[in-house]
């Protein structure tokens, strides 16, 4: 039962922590953890009488609600006070000196989440979003030169779950989508909005690749089979991108650095309509790829222009 007790100690007192100044942040931990205390012992000490009971957990529901007016809306700290309280008069003790010989349990359990929560995870999503930004392009990059020797040594049609650059996409869609959650989040400081814009960007990259991949699909599935003066333009327009995206990366700031990195432009994809083709099929597909391409390079460009000036 101690045990117990001091898993609902910990499991409630770290729920909803949303403070973004560090002093604020200990201040509001430390007087969050004696509330969850005090109406715990409440809850214990009307639990005996049904009547008490009732009114108590009434008059508490109220008072949380009235509470999250202050700046408490999205917080569920205010419904945690009411839920410990309303677990005090529920947990199955003998007697109710039982249970005060385990409140014990209770202190230790919010003492560690105390300490967990300052010391151990403290927030810093604006880090997070930083490396997650910067694993999205690095993931990127990766997802280009696998296109490129996939295109190179095609897998069968059965395979193409296991294509790496379909498993990139995926990748390079939960970096954006997890950065969307950071930047939704109450607790999270922007800095210009550039989180926004970079998420957008994010997103917008993500959709152009995952349309070139599509048209590599269609081409598969169609048994469409460029030619190897095709497929080496491919590798190049692949090549140059991640040359481009090599060195990029985003600072504190959130500026990409190099800062003196200029416009993406691809000295190949022009190339790529002018290969020789052999059907109508193989002319809608490489007209597909170099838009995808040119897309990508559009929205690189776009990024760049509107974080750096460039």
């Amino acid at each position: 039962m101690t045990q117990m007790m001091a898993g609902i100690g910990s499991g409630i007192a770290m729920q909803g922590v949303d403070i973004r100044s560090r002093r604020i942040r200990v201040i509001h931990v430390l007087v969050f953890t004696l509330i969850y205390f005090l109406v715990f012992c409440l809850g214990l000490y009307v639990r005996s009488s049904q009547g008490l009971t009732a009114i108590t957990l009434l008059l508490l529901g109220f008072s949380v609600n009235y509470f999250r007016r202050f700046n408490m809306e999205k917080s569920i700290v205010p419904f945690m006070v009411w839920i410990i309280c309303f677990l005090a008069t529920i947990i199955p003790f003998d007697n109710i000196e039982t249970a005060w010989w385990h409140i014990y349990g209770l202190l230790v359990g919010l003492i560690v989440a105390t300490i967990v929560t300052l010391l151990v995870f403290p927030d810093n999503y604006n880090k997070l979003f930083r490396k997650n930004t910067n694993l999205y392009f690095r993931t990127l990059r990766h997802a280009l030169e696998g296109f490129s020797q996939q295109v190179i040594s095609p897998l069968p049609i059965y395979a193409i779950s296991q294509l790496p650059s379909v498993q990139a996409s995926q990748s390079l869609l939960q970096c954006a989508e997890s950065n969307q959650t950071i930047i939704n989040s109450s607790t999270f400081k922007s800095y210009d909005d550039k989180e926004y814009e970079i998420t957008t960007f994010m997103f917008a990259l993500n959709n152009a690749f995952g349309l070139l991949v599509d048209a590599y699909i269609k081409a598969l599935k169609q048994e469409i089979f460029l030619p190897q003066t095709t497929k080496d333009t491919l590798r190049h327009i692949c090549k140059e991108f991640s040359d481009f995206l090599l060195p990029v990366y985003f600072n504190r700031s959130l500026e990409i650095n190099p800062k003196n990195v200029e416009r993406f432009v691809s000295q190949y994809s022009k190339n790529l309509g002018d290969k020789p083709v052999k059907g109508a099929g193989e002319i809608m597909i490489l007209l597909n790829m170099k838009l995808r391409f040119e897309l990508l390079s559009k929205n690189l460009n776009q990024m760049i222009k509107v974080l750096n000036g460039a």
